[in-house]
């Protein structure tokens, strides 16, 4: 299948949150008296601990407002902050660990509607982060993941009722997902089955360009950021730098993908800079990043260019260079399956017939007809069950050309011949 991701593009379509213009950054410091900083932001103080604000307390605030009771512009303004705080705290930039809203976040609070390449760069960290071992949880942005998932990858999508498909007119392409959904079909809280269904994922089974038909219907604050969408630059949020490597995922552009070029970021830096943490002492991140933003501020000049994918969607070499590369399996074939519950088999039976396959295509019978034969119907039962086999020696050029009935083979003497092993 390749590489995708989450890009740009997703979070200005998906969520309307523009991700151009400045970056998320700037010195660590919390407002001298946190007290009048939440009066004046939000027109009551809030409960705060060790300069957290209470998510409960926001939501307790909120709870009072009454609408039948005319306020001025400046509450209306108040109101709409205590709305906004609880959103960014509460469903963007999550804190998994805390019910409190840090007063970072709060200091930023009215340019909210340019944070996307923000939420980008935290969703990046946390999805790294959620990979060790030991991680239980993830601080991303569920809305985000979820959404992007169900609008590239079928095999995961839950139903529309019927009448429920199109977006709603004037919001951004995730809010048709708040809809009454129909997930009687699609595996909702059992990891092990979500995994088998994305081991079973194809090309063809994932949705590369699906904002190109939708494009003109979109809002204009869903557009804002196009000429950016596919530059190849850094994201940015506070101490957080993650590459943007647009050119990893040309597909999702409608471009033909090719084989990238290094990463932006070699393993050495990116450990080094995913140990940054934030804290209480005053640290100027937008100094210590200064290399990286002025990266960012000429984003527009690293924008992926290439040729419009038509009947070729990758280059010949492309996935001889990715298989040498990426991980074949979601589930490790090896591992010893449960007892109880859902048992996925997929990883296995792929790793079993990709063995099969590369006995037969490299075990120095490519002239023997009936070996050529069954490497064919190995690699014809796995196209008609819907599996990619993911083995770094099919489809490269070190494997078996494929067997041309009209240079004289004769597939009925191979189906006679293995019809009498059988004892027919």
């Amino acid at each position: 299948m390749g590489e995708a991701t989450i890009t740009l593009q997703d979070v200005d379509v998906l969520l309307g949150l523009r991700v151009d213009g400045d970056p998320v950054t700037g010195p660590d410091g919390i407002p001298q008296d946190p007290s009048e900083f939440c009066q004046r932001l939000f027109g009551f103080i809030p409960k705060i601990k060790k300069s957290k604000v209470s998510l409960i307390s926001l939501h307790d605030h909120i709870n009072t407002f009454n609408q039948s009771i005319p306020a001025t512009q400046f509450q209306a303004l108040q109101r709409v902050r205590c709305f906004v705080a609880y959103l960014l705290a509460g469903s963007l930039f999550c804190d998994k660990r805390s019910t409190h809203v840090d007063m970072f976040l709060l200091t930023n609070i009215e340019d909210v509607h340019v944070c996307g390449s923000a939420l980008l760069a935290q969703t990046y960290r946390e999805l790294s982060t959620a990979t060790q071992f030991e991680a239980r949880d993830i601080d991303a942005c569920g809305l985000l993941i979820h959404t992007w998932a169900w609008e590239r990858i079928a095999r995961v999508r839950p139903e529309f009722r019927r009448g429920h498909v199109a977006p709603i007119v004037g919001l951004p392409l995730a809010a048709r997902w708040s809809r009454y959904l129909k997930k009687t079909q699609v595996a909702n809280h059992s990891l092990v089955a979500i995994r088998d269904q994305l081991s079973w994922l194809g090309p063809d089974d994932f949705d590369w360009t699906l904002y190109d038909e939708r494009y003109n219907t979109l809002p204009d604050r869903c557009r804002a950021g196009h000429d950016i969408w596919g530059s190849v630059t850094y994201l940015h949020y506070y101490h957080i730098v993650e590459p943007h490597q647009a050119n990893m995922v040309m597909r999702q552009f409608g471009l033909v993908q090719s084989i990238p070029s290094d990463p932006l970021l070699d393993r050495e830096t990116q450990r080094r800079l995913q140990a940054l943490r934030r804290s209480w002492k005053s640290r100027n991140w937008a100094e210590k990043h200064a290399a990286y933003l002025d990266h960012w501020n000429m984003q527009a000049q690293y924008v992926v260019h290439g040729m419009p994918v038509g009947l070729v969607t990758v280059d010949n070499d492309y996935f001889d260079w990715y298989n040498r590369r990426t991980v074949h399996f979601v589930e490790d074939p090896g591992r010893r399956h449960r007892t109880t519950g859902y048992l996925g088999h997929t990883s296995v039976a792929r790793s079993m017939l990709g063995t099969l396959s590369r006995i037969f295509r490299r075990g120095g019978h490519q002239n023997d007809v009936y070996s050529n034969w069954t490497a064919e119907q190995i690699t014809d039962t796995c196209l008609a069950t819907g599996t990619q086999i993911s083995d770094p020696t099919i489809g490269s050029s070190e494997g078996y050309t494929q067997m041309n009935p009209s240079q004289g083979h004769d597939l009925p003497h191979a189906r006679e011949r293995a019809a009498r092993r059988r004892g027919h």
